[in-house]
């Protein structure tokens, strides 16, 4: 086998189903290596849901879930947090961030990030950082504030922080729920940037769950649209903007 993986995550016909309620009927996609992916929809289109799935808090009702590891290994994730815990899957490669804030108001930084590095332990974090986080705190704004608590930062730089640390974990998938969620133009233009480098300059792969449409359409080379739990289309941001079905379902309601 020659050349680079076509997809480092794949869901096949996923479904999740509450009760008589279908949160996912059966979605089918890729997550290319390396790159950013969007995934939209209106409220209650399954967004949140295919993220505790590919996470590992939900195990599907029905499909598959793959990750292939660095040699190109493939992986069953459905359902493994549940089997054995939410570190599992981070482990394995694979961390996320929420939609609203979880960061512990008494640590600093620095022990956030230790903390994440060292799999969920302070013991021994002295010799924690390395030179790709530390390249990463600087790119994301928070190497003056290293030793700050986390209850001290401002709102903005909570957000990043998460980000930093699920990318601190060492996972190749990255999972943000509405990065930009609370921020102002000028904060959510800095941390775009910021996205977009730390995916082609590390090769993270990085899935991005948002409703702001003009971050979306910059950041993501490819986006996937849910609509009552299905997937209606995907393709690039040009196509997505176009599709008609897309256009009826949500963005038509944006414009």
């Amino acid at each position: 086998m020659t050349g680079s993986p076509a997809w480092i995550l794949s869901l096949e016909n996923v479904s999740v189903q509450f009760g008589g309620l279908k949160a996912l009927d059966s979605v089918t996609f890729q997550i290319a290596p390396g790159a950013v992916t969007g995934v939209i929809g209106p409220n209650g289109a399954g967004k949140t849901t295919l993220f505790n799935v590919l996470s590992g808090i939900y195990a599907p009702t029905e499909g598959r879930i793959l990750l292939r590891d660095a040699k190109g290994v493939e992986r069953p994730l459905e359902g493994l947090g549940i089997r054995l815990g939410l570190p599992e899957v981070t482990r394995l490669g694979v961390a996320r961030t929420f939609q609203n804030l979880r960061v512990f108001p008494e640590l600093t930084v620095r022990e956030h990030l230790r903390v994440a590095k060292l799999g969920g332990s302070l013991d021994g974090a002295a010799a924690a950082m390395d030179s790709d986080l530390d390249w990463a705190v600087s790119l994301f704004g928070l190497a003056e504030s290293m030793d700050v608590q986390a209850k001290a930062l401002p709102y903005g730089h909570q957000k990043k922080l998460e980000i930093l640390r699920a990318f601190a974990t060492g996972a190749r998938v990255l999972l943000l729920d509405e990065p930009a969620a609370g921020l102002n133009p000028a904060e959510t233009h800095e941390l775009t940037r910021a996205i977009a480098e730390l995916s082609s300059r590390k090769g993270i792969s990085i899935v991005v769950i948002e409703h702001d449409m003009k971050l979306v359409m910059k950041l993501c080379s490819s986006i996937c649209v849910l609509d009552f739990g299905r997937k209606i289309a995907q393709g690039t941001p040009v196509e997505i903007q176009k599709h008609p079905d897309v256009l009826r379902a949500y963005l038509g309601d944006l414009a």
